[in-house]
């Protein structure tokens, strides 16, 4: 079976969960809005029933979806900074 190196023979390999991620993250606004079009036409509004239901869920979307981006801009970084030190450890196997 042929094995194929992609980071060392194609250089650094983009990461498409980042985009789907990204993606998905862009279809709803910080307050849980979606985005789309026409998606909320057919929906009924909240009930005083179903918004009680909701009241003990301890859930902030601004300080929630906040998190998840910096975390995913963390991710990034370091994914940049291992991708890198890998490619330098191969460069010094094959220079020495």
């Amino acid at each position: 079976m042929l094995m194929i190196d992609v980071v060392s023979t194609f250089g650094y390999r983009h990461e498409a969960m980042t985009d789907l991620v990204r993606l998905l993250s862009s279809l709803v606004d910080v307050k849980g809005n979606i985005l789309i079009p026409g998606v909320n036409d057919d929906v009924l509004p909240l009930t005083e029933e179903e918004a009680a239901l909701y009241g003990p869920i301890d859930f902030d979307p601004v300080s929630d979806v906040t998190f998840i981006i910096l975390r995913m801009e963390q991710l990034d970084s370091l994914t940049e900074k291992l991708v890198g030190q890998v490619l330098l450890q191969r460069q010094e196997k094959t220079t020495a």
